[in-house]
């Protein structure tokens, strides 16, 4: 009989390459067991063994990924919830702001562009880089902006082109963070700011909601940070943190309910049919849900692996 499930990899941590000891959780994902292990050193969470590169990029390419209805994984509708993105991407760029003048800006796995598009619209000489090709050409057709489809590395952007990169709810996804984190230093100019938010690893929210809590899903997210092991892998990428906090996102009940229905179908329908029609669903309101952003600037040379 054919081995029809998809192959697997021993992963190590990317601070310290050691095999990490610990095993945390225990988790489904597409229909076998996910293991999320401790390198307790560096204080990092990470899937081992895991989807193999060509797997984890197939996933981003389909376009259901922004498009979901009941799967745990991917967007509920990424391009329909426009103004809750939008909210947010307003708050960091006034956060970039504060720190520096305007000038180059990309923003990686930009989705469907809408941080570029508003930080184009405030002056900003903006552009993006999205592996999903659906994503980026609704970036590049409808909205007019300058994406690349594929990865950062190749891309191939010249040495410091950017005073500015932004990396929204996607370190947890690279098979090496620490590698992507040296080439978005090789990009950036000298004093060159990264922003970043990921799922906080040490947010309460995971340790209330253990293994239900909706950023554990292995087969999407492959790594956990917490304030210590972002700071850790960020420096030796050649970078000083400047800040790290918790942060809130923009939502709303349709959204959080759509998020619940991923794990529970029948009580996320449930909820739907009941109130999905009054104007309180989709009315917005900032919530916490165990993200933190992440501020940091380009200070030092190229680490070397």
């Amino acid at each position: 009989m054919t081995d029809c499930r998809p192959p697997l990899q021993d992963v190590v941590c990317p601070i310290c390459s050691k095999v990490a000891g610990e095993t945390v959780y225990s988790l489904k994902g597409q229909g076998v067991r996910r293991t999320i292990v401790k390198c307790v050193p560096c204080d990092l969470l990470f899937v081992s063994p895991r989807l193999t590169g060509e797997s984890i990029a197939a996933k981003y390419a389909d376009k259901s990924y922004f498009e979901r209805e009941e799967s745990a994984t991917g967007y509920q509708n990424y391009l329909a919830d426009r103004d809750l993105h939008l909210a947010f991407f307003r708050r960091q760029l006034d956060d970039l702001e504060r720190l520096t003048p305007k000038g180059t800006l990309l923003d990686v796995g930009c989705a469907g562009g809408f941080l570029v598009q508003e930080a184009v619209r405030r002056g900003w000489s903006a552009e993006g880089v999205e592996l999903s090709p659906f994503a980026s050409e609704y970036a590049r057709e409808k909205l007019g902006l300058k994406v690349v489809t594929g990865s950062l590395r190749a891309a191939g952007f010249p040495d410091e082109t950017f005073r500015a990169v932004f990396m929204d709810d996607v370190i947890e996804h690279f098979e090496d963070p620490l590698v992507e984190a040296i080439e978005v230093a090789r990009i950036l100019e000298p004093g060159g700011w990264f922003f970043l938010h990921t799922p906080n690893a040490a947010s309460p929210w995971r340790h209330l909601m253990g293994r239900r809590w909706v950023h554990l899903k292995p087969d999407e997210h492959l790594f956990y940070f917490d304030p210590a092991s972002i700071t850790k892998l960020l420096k030796k990428a050649g970078f000083e943190v400047v800040s790290v906090r918790a942060c809130s996102k923009a939502t709303n009940l349709q959204y959080i309910f759509g998020v619940v229905g991923k794990r529970m179908p029948r009580l996320g329908r449930t909820v739907n049919r009941l109130f999905g029609s009054s104007a309180f669903w989709r009315a917005p309101f900032p919530f916490r849900g165990g993200g933190m952003q992440v501020i940091a600037r380009k200070v030092a040379p190229r680490a070397d692996l």
